[in-house]
């Protein structure tokens, strides 16, 4: 019995000596490690979304370490960061989103590490990948069919392009996710489909009622779209309907009466709606909240890609930009620099940055021009010449591009399609921000992914 203990206790005095041992070697390679510098050892992150969307810059580094100020953290070409620290990973949020096909060195200094003395400097660079976009080319004219609609694939690098879709009447299409929505027309009704963007796969949207659908849109969450039901929606109004394109869920916004116009937050969370009767609603588009007014407008504008602010065209007249957080509105004028100039198109595209298309009436003549106002200086980005007009107005993500449809002022057809219609000789000129044409396209509905 003695012999069994003398044994126990002998292999738990082992046991005890080995444990202290390893754990002897784990704090002095801690130690080591933390006294050898903080590393990066990888990074997560999508180029694509950082200029899309409200991307993230993740970096595991070697050891844990302490918190890491925003102070800390440079990213060239400067943008401001957020930044959070959580045991070994450095989350970095832009506060804007960047730049097509940049790179950018991102440069965290005075790293101190939870263990060991030393502090560190880490570096870590990236590319972003060239604007892509999508955009309509038809080809069909109130008679029998010459050719089928195309939805065409490009970068702005790049003069190639890619059919993704062909149908014989294509009113609408946008981008959700890593697919298009597209809305057809066929027997007076429409049809949707997703096409994927990898291998151009086409499956049918399910509907409960066949009938004719109006300003698709996507609600930035990756899942759902919206649009307007009716024959005579733009004038008499219909029904907003919220559609999940992966489950076929549909959600009908009730309680607000006939909707002629609507748009969606960058997040999909709110849309704002106009009625037949000139009224502005904020919708909640979960349904969890009841319609908020804000007054009534005779034209909507866009959300700011902060979704923070809303601008619109007041019923009696002149742009307003509302403060949806302060519930406050402000009177926006012509950035033009031509006499009796007034707005016809407003998009916000971030804090004091807006880009806007105005007319001017001068010598009896219209006239037409597109200028980008980033809170400190004015750009007349476009203006075309007399023989054309300026019929739409859109820009990227970042707000880099810009993408200006013209059409001719005479000697022109239009499609007469019941949505969406079109001049059939409207093109779209690509613009950088000092504009500079890029290129043009033979097309419209420039769709940037």
């Amino acid at each position: 019995m003695c012999i069994k203990v003398q044994l126990k206790r002998l292999c738990l005095r082992r046991f005890t000596l080995v444990a202290a041992v390893c754990s002897a070697i784990i704090v002095i390679l801690t130690i080591a490690t933390a006294n050898a510098g903080v590393r990066v050892r990888y990074a997560d992150l999508n180029p694509s979304e950082l200029t899309n969307a409200n991307g993230r810059i993740v970096l595991h580094v070697s050891v844990p370490i302490k918190r890491v100020t925003p102070e800390q953290v440079s990213l060239a070409p400067a943008v401001s960061v957020l930044v959070t620290t959580s045991g070994n990973t450095i989350v970095i949020t832009p506060n804007e989103r960047l730049r097509y096909q940049t790179e950018y060195h991102v440069r965290v200094r005075d790293i101190a590490g939870q263990y060991g003395r030393h502090h560190s400097n880490i570096e870590y660079h990236f590319s972003t990948p060239p604007a892509k976009l999508y955009y309509l080319q038809r080809q069909y004219s109130g008679g029998e069919s010459k050719a089928n609609d195309q939805i065409i694939a490009t970068t702005m690098q790049s003069n190639k392009t890619e059919v993704l879709f062909a149908a014989p009447r294509i009113l609408e299409f946008v981008a959700v996710r890593d697919e298009l929505v597209v809305n057809t027309y066929h027997d007076g009704v429409s049809q949707l489909q997703r096409v994927s963007l990898s291998n151009k796969r086409t499956q049918a949207v399910p509907i409960a009622k066949p009938q004719l659908a109006a300003k698709l849109q996507s609600l930035g969450d990756g899942r759902r779209v919206g649009y307007i039901t009716g024959e005579h929606s733009d004038t008499k109004g219909g029904q907003l309907q919220l559609l999940d394109v992966a489950n076929g869920s549909l959600r009908v916004i009730e309680g607000v009466g006939a909707v002629t116009d609507w748009r969606a937050s960058p997040d999909g969370r709110l849309a704002a709606v106009i009625t037949a009767k000139s009224d502005l609603l904020l919708i909640d588009t979960v349904g969890k909240k009841q319609p908020r007014p804000l007054g009534s407008a005779s034209e909507l504008g866009d959300f700011s890609s902060d979704g923070r602010m809303l601008s619109f065209l007041g019923s009696a007249g002149g742009f307003v930009a509302y403060n949806l957080e302060r519930n406050e509105r402000r009177a926006i004028f012509s950035d033009s620099t031509q006499a009796n100039s007034y707005i016809v198109r407003l998009k916000l595209l971030g804090k004091n940055v807006r880009l806007m298309r105005s007319m001017s009436i001068a010598d009896r003549k219209l006239g037409s021009e597109v200028t980008y106002n980033d809170g400190r200086s004015i750009t007349r980005l476009y203006r075309p010449d007399g023989a054309h007009d300026i019929t739409g107005l859109s820009a990227s993500p970042n707000s880099q591009y810009t993408a200006v449809e013209t059409a001719p002022q005479q000697n022109s057809s239009f499609d007469n399609y019941p949505v969406n219609g079109r001049n059939m000789s409207t093109r779209t000129i690509l613009i950088d921000q000092n504009g500079t044409v890029m290129r043009t396209i033979d097309g419209c509905d420039v769709v940037w992914k």
